[in-house]
């Protein structure tokens, strides 16, 4: 169990769900947001990114976000994951702006 004040942000934490078997296959990633950010989403905006090198892109449209209110928590499932990357997501409110620590799916899948 994770626990909120554990978090070293205001933005909360990221843990891998399921790892992709194959490539092209899904894979799932929990957040876990701070009190902040789960009391009040509609204040924060929160983009899940990827990070290649020394750029971020923002993968719009490959990934669904569900609402867990019993566990505290948002699933994201990533669609089409062809390579190994780390992923992490960034919660902006107006100018601030927090991350969450990274989860990495790692190599290439054998099919």
């Amino acid at each position: 169990m994770i626990f909120v004040s554990e978090f070293q942000n205001d933005c909360g934490n990221l843990l891998l769900v399921k790892l992709p078997h194959y490539q092209g296959d899904t894979g799932e990633i929990a957040y876990y947001p701070s009190n902040k950010v789960f009391d009040n989403p509609e204040l924060y905006y929160r983009q899940l990114m990827r990070r290649t090198s020394e750029t971020l892109k923002l993968h719009t449209a490959i990934y669904t976000e569900l609402r867990d209110v019993y566990d505290f928590k948002y699933l994201f499932t990533v669609y089409n994951i062809s390579r190994h990357g780390e992923y992490f997501l960034k919660c902006l409110n107006g100018t601030i702006s927090q991350t969450t620590n990274g989860v990495h799916f790692p190599g290439i899948y054998v099919s």
